[in-house]
């Protein structure tokens, strides 16, 4: 029943906008609007945190916690990157206000998934980009890592040296479950969700029912725990056939966009589907970076990533008459 209810009231959403985005996008403009719209509800979140956070947490609100909001920003970072890198006039500089503040805001949450996964996406951003646009890239890295080391605070990098544990004991400004790191707060977790694969793993335990599977598990005692992983939650919920299948959906995303940057390197034309077809990709290993550590596999960020490069795909086949499979033939 807890699962029917989760499909029926949450997940249902999802898939539709997925639907509706994969049938009725049909333009690489429509696209934008899109994102548009996407990288103006990741500024207005922005704003909203840092004029009306109050209190020990600032970044944590009645929808997502601190660690929820570092994981929008680091996927909705190489949008407005890119965005920054390949738009002109007024269009840019908004982008670029939206990316520095998406690393300020990563910052002020003290998410240590949120840093590391920033890093890997800014290395990212430079290996993606185009080699015409590559020192564009480094600027806005080294401005990223400028504002890391001006606005991080002694507390804050104290405590982003205990993302591996073991180097650094509890102290006022660090609690024993910070010092603890990545092994403390997430190991033991990760174990108990392998257990639980395994004790159902054709079925699995029904969608959306992760943490109530888990606090089961121990007969309902004690503290009931989300997997914290996007990857141990598909497959706790939907077995491994559902896990082979989440997997399988982000391959074939990643596979759908680099086709397209690869056609657009035989046709000038598809300069605009190639630079959104490289911003998505690097936003997926954005998500499948922070979802490493966090329970998002059902977040609407991976269904619209999907939906995108869907539509890329199909903009991109259609205006050079080769079909998907073909087109990274004849382009490889």
């Amino acid at each position: 029943s807890e699962s029917l209810s989760f499909v029926a009231r949450g997940y249902a959403t999802a898939v539709f906008l997925f639907l509706v985005f994969v049938y009725r996008v049909k333009s690489a403009r429509s696209i934008q609007i899109v994102l548009c719209g996407v990288l103006a509800a990741m500024l207005f979140l922005e704003i909203t945190l840092m004029l009306w956070g109050k209190g020990d947490r600032p970044y944590v609100t009645s929808t997502y916690d601190s660690n929820d909001i570092a994981f929008i920003m680091v996927c909705g970072f190489p949008l407005s990157a890119m965005w920054f890198l390949r738009a002109r006039g007024a269009g840019r500089y908004i982008a670029g206000v939206i990316s520095a503040l998406a690393v300020v805001t990563v910052l002020q949450t003290r998410s240590r998934g949120g840093l590391v996964s920033l890093c890997i996406v800014m290395g990212l951003l430079l290996v993606k980009t185009s080699s015409r646009r590559r020192l564009s890239a480094a600027a806005v890295v080294l401005a990223c890592v400028l504002i890391l080391g001006a606005l991080g605070s002694k507390e804050y990098w104290g405590r982003m040296a205990t993302i591996w544990g073991g180097n650094a004991p509890a102290t006022d400004s660090v609690g024993e479950y910070d010092a603890s790191g990545i092994w403390g707060a997430r190991w033991g977790v990760w174990q108990g969700a392998l257990r639980l694969i395994l004790q159902r793993p054709v079925i699995g335990a029904g969608a959306g029912v992760s943490p109530v599977a888990e606090g089961l598990s121990h007969k309902g005692f004690g503290k009931w725990s989300a997997t914290h992983n996007s990857f141990l939650e598909i497959g706790v919920d939907l077995g491994i056939p559902g896990l082979a299948l989440f997997v399988f959906l982000l391959y074939r995303a990643v596979k759908n966009c680099r086709g397209v940057v690869r056609l657009a390197r035989q046709q000038p034309g598809l300069a605009m589907e190639a630079w959104l077809a490289a911003a998505v990709e690097v936003s997926l290993y954005a998500y499948i970076t922070a979802g490493f550590a966090l329970s998002q596999a059902y977040s609407p960020i991976p269904y619209l990533l999907v939906a995108t490069s869907v539509v890329l795909a199909r903009l991109a086949s259609a205006r050079t008459g080769v079909s998907g499979p073909r087109a990274d033939e004849s382009s490889g």
